[in-house]
């Protein structure tokens, strides 16, 4: 592994110790059905290289599926550690940004309210932007004009369609929810082992589950080196970024 990786990876490894540390010790969201309260006591976890202990919670929240509080599915992009994360919003960047989340809003909107209350909801909205000067719903558009004369128009039947399609992605979003969290706990019952990072899910059956966590263990104590490790983890996994992640977290 070269320096500029360790490193990157390292930096990921820092941040993830300290949400893991909360989220274990008061995992959110709503138990899924396979859960029992006590959590699921079998089986293994790890998550991007580090051990997670039992009881297991498989929980969701905000569309998501979180195991003990970390989010399994669908995987967060890694973080990037960068010198400066501040840019300069111009005007039209602004104007850019406002359009996007009128449109996102009133895909929100359009299935629960009559016109007349979502261009209420929307004025309230976005006439609080200085750049904003008015926002009409006329007919199938919505007109949006800015104070320096520019102005927006938008056609509503386009969204709607969107919107249909919107519903369809959140009903199949929710099925597969419903089918990551039942794996889960499946695998947790049959004592397996899940373990996942930013690229990678592999669900391992008890047999090998436990030669995998007598690697770990051994490495962690300095009773294996860590080229032997790599070889035999490689063998059993196949996964080189689960490897990655195993060693970085357990080299001594």
């Amino acid at each position: 592994m070269n320096i500029s990786k360790f490193l990157t990876l390292t930096f990921i490894i820092l941040l993830l110790e300290a949400a893991m540390i909360m989220a274990e010790t008061n995992p959110p969201g709503i138990l899924v059905q396979e859960t029992p309260n006590e959590g699921i006591s079998g089986g293994s976890v790890i998550a991007f290289g580090k051990i997670i202990e039992p009881p297991y919670y498989i929980t969701t929240v905000d569309d998501k599926v979180l195991i003990n509080g970390i989010v399994f599915f669908p995987r967060e992009k890694p973080p990037v550690a960068s010198e400066s994360m501040i840019k300069v919003s111009t005007l039209d960047t602004h104007k850019y940004n406002i359009i996007k989340s009128l449109k996102n809003r009133y895909l929100d909107y359009y299935t629960k309210h009559d016109q007349e209350i979502i261009q209420e909801l929307l004025q309230n909205e976005f006439l609080k932007y200085p750049v904003v000067s008015s926002l009409k719903i006329v007919g199938n558009d919505i007109r949006l004009e800015f104070s320096d004369g520019d102005y927006e128009l938008m056609d509503l039947t386009s969204y709607l369609t969107a919107g249909q399609e919107k519903v369809k992605q959140e009903t199949e979003l929710k099925r597969q929810l419903n089918d990551e969290a039942a794996n889960v706990a499946s695998c947790l019952t049959d004592n397996g082992m899940i373990s996942f990072g930013y690229k990678y899910t592999t669900y391992i059956p008890e047999n090998i589950a436990d030669s995998i966590k007598d690697i770990i263990d051994k490495l962690s104590s300095a009773e294996m080196d860590s080229a032997t490790a790599v070889d035999m983890l490689m063998k059993i996994s196949g996964r080189r970024e689960f490897i990655d992640d195993i060693t970085l977290n357990h080299i001594q």
